[in-house]
């Protein structure tokens, strides 16, 4: 969970710090406008956004800083088709820990344009920068559907840092991860220091199943005592001017009304309205009696076929087990198919994807947070399959279409996979591999 918050925190200046955010007039600067693969009339056009915490010119940062900039684009001739996010001329390395694309963790550096973007569309686009201290160019590249290209760029130095300014920091001293009753009001004492900027607010969210910040209802947080003075008014809550300075005070938070357990971030903010001027913690509240949740796991046996193998195979259904089309709307992993250039003993890829628009991820024990000894057997309820959503790997490479898939598959490979909430975990058994035909297949084991 910790590394979905770090990637997915930067949507709070979408949520609260943006105050403004105006058109970059179209100018023969940097990148330009168009050109690669046809006129500048033809062609698509992108420009940069500009506004509170968007940068939109050359810059000096600090080493491994974060910084956004907010893309607009439209279509020329052709409608637009992809975007690739490049770092001195080769696509961001490490993206699944440096990219996020509107808040959330990037797929690739490389992303197909969903359907109702084609026209155009404004992304905010935030990279972690450079490690070493060098001038680096990232490069922000749009292709269209007849091979058009246009470009914005940015030079981010962190050769000498930048203006020498501190970030806030808070403290929490206690246990972040606390059992209790529902609709109870649980302490949690910060200690907070501002910067070279003062304090301005403090605010709570929950985090959802896919890792994204919801703003918690205000009347359930209080800062100092559990009285009417004390109780929000607004979430974030702007501090009173005794507190811009710093505070150590107890935080209270009521909990959730449901048996659950639900994971909180508490921010503070200072004025800056950037990202560097956000301290932030997680904590969780289990409210399952005794601290015990779950409902212990369906175990069922499914068997995925290649994709250039016989008709009506090459997907697979989780919920039942069956192999599918795949292109059917009840496969959730479809298999990538052959190299049509190889030979029939050596063609199968042997790789998977999501589809249907399932999100799949690999577990990888003592990676990623996941424990060394982690197994497929060690997990026997629902809501384990959830909590290790935040350890699971997102896939680095892609296909031929940009989405996301394995490298190949092996038996005793685990992978974890999403679909509209529900969540799926599998343990591939057997890879069998056909010398002759295309009659190859994966033998995996399903809980949910």
């Amino acid at each position: 969970m910790k590394n979905i918050l770090k990637l997915s925190f930067l949507g709070l200046v979408t949520l609260f710090m943006i105050t403004s955010c105006e058109v970059d007039p179209v100018d023969p600067g940097t990148g330009g406008g168009g050109g690669g693969g046809g006129t500048t009339e033809e062609g698509p056009e992108i420009i940069y956004g500009t506004g509170t915490g968007l940068l939109s010119s050359d810059t000096a940062l600090e080493p491994g800083t974060r910084f956004t900039v907010q893309i607009q684009t439209a279509q020329g001739t052709s409608p637009l088709n992809s975007l690739e996010v490049l770092e001195n001329d080769v696509r961001l390395p490490d993206f699944e820990n440096r990219l996020e694309i509107l808040g959330s963790p990037a797929p690739s550096a490389a992303v197909l344009v969903p359907a109702d973007d084609k026209a155009g569309f404004t992304w905010d686009i935030t990279i972690k920068a450079q490690e070493e201290r060098n001038k680096t160019i990232y490069k922000f590249l749009i292709k269209d559907e007849a091979g058009n290209e246009a470009f914005r760029d940015i030079e981010i130095d962190t050769e000498g840092g930048n203006t020498g300014a501190t970030e806030p920091t808070v403290v929490l001293n206690g246990n972040n991860n606390v059992i209790t009753d529902t609709e109870a009001l649980v302490g949690f004492p910060i200690e907070a220091f501002p910067g070279n900027m003062d304090l301005s607010t403090i605010a709570v969210y929950q985090l959802d199943v896919d890792g994204n910040l919801m703003e918690i209802a205000f009347d359930r947080c209080y800062l100092g005592e559990i009285s009417g003075d004390d109780q929000f008014t607004s979430n974030p809550e702007f501090l009173v001017a005794e507190d811009q300075g710093g505070f150590a005070k107890t935080l209270y938070i009521r909990s959730q009304s449901v048996q659950s357990i639900e994971n909180y971030v508490i921010s503070v903010a200072d004025a800056s309205g950037t990202t560097d001027g956000i301290a932030f913690f997680e904590v969780t509240i289990n409210t399952f009696p005794d601290g015990i949740s779950g409902n212990p796991v369906n175990t069922l046996t499914g068997v995925l076929f290649n994709r250039a193998g016989p008709a009506g195979t090459g997907g697979l259904d989780l919920d039942s087990g069956a192999s599918t089309g795949s292109s059917d709307t009840s496969a959730e992993l479809v298999d990538n198919g052959i190299d049509i250039g190889a030979s029939a003993a050596q063609n199968w890829l042997q790789r998977i994807s999501g589809t249907n628009g399932t999100i799949l991820k690999q577990l990888i024990p003592n990676s990623n947070g996941l424990l060394e000894d982690f197994t497929f057997d060690s997990v026997t309820t629902d809501a384990g399959i959830r909590d290790i959503w935040g350890n699971a790997t997102d896939l680095m490479g892609t296909n031929d279409d940009l989405e996301p898939w394995t490298e190949e598959v092996q038996a005793g490979d685990m992978f974890i996979a999403l679909r509209e909430g529900k969540y799926y975990m599998m343990n591939v058994t057997e890879v069998f591999i056909s010398p002759t035909d295309n009659d190859d297949f994966y033998r995996m084991d399903i809980k949910f």
